[in-house]
């Protein structure tokens, strides 16, 4: 695999993600983005076995490939990378080049075939919500009754229901 991509496409993605791939695990490939080439970009997936994130970004591709890295590492590479364009280049047994004339990073990566399938949702049917409204109800209600406590993970979500298809209730 050899792309390059600017910084400020990569950087706002990689840091929402570590939300899914800092979670403390036993699966070491679930702190790991995947990078895939795609024609004229590159896909990057998260998933922390149940959520799960699948973006396309637009980038150079020299040659196509799929890498599994650290999401953590990766992350503070970038965001500290001195130029706004990036090049990763992977050398062999995972080995994963990444940088410019200036500034060089070698770091390993994981093996992509043992990286797990993002969960899908079919047959759902989506609707649309005004976000002041949606905004509104999280702060008046969730708030108040969704719980912090991670040992009792049944009460931590909130549950949504739509109950009137013509005026999108919820």
């Amino acid at each position: 695999m050899k792309a390059t991509i600017k910084k400020g496409d990569l950087l706002p993605v990689l840091s929402k993600v570590q939300g899914l791939t800092g979670r403390r695990t036993n699966l070491a490939i679930t702190t790991n983005v995947l990078l895939k080439t795609a024609k004229n970009g590159l896909v990057i997936s998260a998933t922390d076995l149940e959520t799960g994130f699948e973006g396309f970004y637009p980038a150079k591709v020299e040659k196509e490939g799929v890498i599994a890295i650290n999401a953590r590492k990766f992350y503070e590479i970038v965001r500290d990378f001195p130029t706004d364009e990036i090049l990763f280049n992977e050398v062999e047994n995972h080995w994963i080049e990444i940088g410019n004339q200036k500034v060089e990073y070698h770091i390993v990566g994981l093996n992509p075939d043992d990286f797990p399938e993002i969960p899908k949702i079919e047959d759902v049917e989506f609707f649309e919500i005004d976000s002041m409204s949606l905004a509104k109800m999280i702060e008046r209600s969730v708030i108040v009754s969704g719980a912090t406590d991670d040992k009792r993970a049944h009460i931590i979500g909130v549950y949504a229901e739509r109950i009137e298809e013509k005026k999108n209730n919820l």
